[in-house]
């Protein structure tokens, strides 16, 4: 009963890594207008001149209004965004973010793999360095 139980401790644990890892973002780090956020619809990031920050889904332009758009319990907000403020906008780096994701993902068990498969049980991890 025990390996059984173990063995659900360890696959809930992968379970949620593997999703607190999905929800890994980069941006690109240069800012580009609005016009192009509107055009690119992805993620974008804007910051403010005092570095407060606000994420949205993707930008719309209604009226010659900005609005960042999220979705909340299935139903889209629209939050107008004030342009006449010093804004900057950050959209989202999809290659980046996946490989960033993946790293994570990879990195822990891979690092467990070295330590507990291989270091451990030849000595060379608690020995010293294998001098």
């Amino acid at each position: 009963m025990k390996p059984i139980s173990m063995n659900l401790r360890i696959c809930a644990l992968l379970m949620t890594a593997l999703i607190l890892f999905q929800s890994c973002v980069v941006y690109h780090k240069t800012p580009v207008s609005f016009d192009d956020a509107v055009q690119a619809n992805t993620k974008s990031k804007v910051v403010t001149s005092d570095g407060e920050t606000a994420v949205y889904n993707h930008i719309l332009l209604e009226d010659s209004q900005y609005f960042g758009v999220n979705r909340k319990n299935g139903v889209h907000l629209k939050t107008r965004i004030e342009n006449d403020r010093n804004l900057e906008v950050y959209l989202k780096n999809k290659s980046k973010s996946n490989w960033a994701t993946l790293g994570l993902i990879v990195a822990p068990p891979a690092v467990g793999f070295l330590l507990f498969g291989i270091l451990i049980p030849t000595g060379t991890f608690l020995a010293g360095g294998g001098y």
